[in-house]
């Protein structure tokens, strides 16, 4: 039982999974499934384009490499939107090459997360992103 009652009461963080791949969708499902987080997920980059337009994300983790549309033209594409100037954007890839990374954060990325991770390094990941929202939003 929680101390404070205004804790449950609290924002939840809307974040956007874009991946292809049904078990890496369901994976963060599972992971994110908390009262902390509203959780949308999409297959493929055009899906999280659409999503993104609609329900505007506070932070995004974005697939790079996936059909119809890959992860760098979403990532592009969902700048271009309202909102898309402030989202966070976690790229997920298998890839460490350190052109893949440059090219990563070229498209708009702000951080790259490598696959496979562990739910630690996930989990401070999005710590430090909406760390870094908060700040900015103090900035202002």
């Amino acid at each position: 039982m929680r101390d404070n009652m205004a804790a449950d009461k609290l924002i939840k963080k809307r974040v956007l999974v874009v991946d292809d791949e049904p078990d890496n969708r369901a994976l963060m499902e599972q992971i994110l499934d908390s009262e902390c987080y509203e959780l949308k997920v999409a297959a493929n980059g055009a899906e999280g384009v659409e999503i993104f337009s609609k329900w505007p994300a506070q932070l995004v983790f974005m697939d790079i490499r996936m059909p119809v549309m890959d992860g760098y033209e979403a990532t592009r594409r969902i700048r271009g939107l309202p909102g898309g100037d402030s989202v966070r954007i976690v790229a997920l890839t298998a890839s460490v090459l350190d052109e893949d990374r440059g090219e990563i954060i070229q498209a708009g990325c702000d951080v790259m997360l490598v696959k496979p991770f562990r739910i630690a390094e996930l989990f401070a990941c999005i710590d430090k992103q909406f760390e870094i929202m908060a700040a900015q939003a103090g900035d202002q």
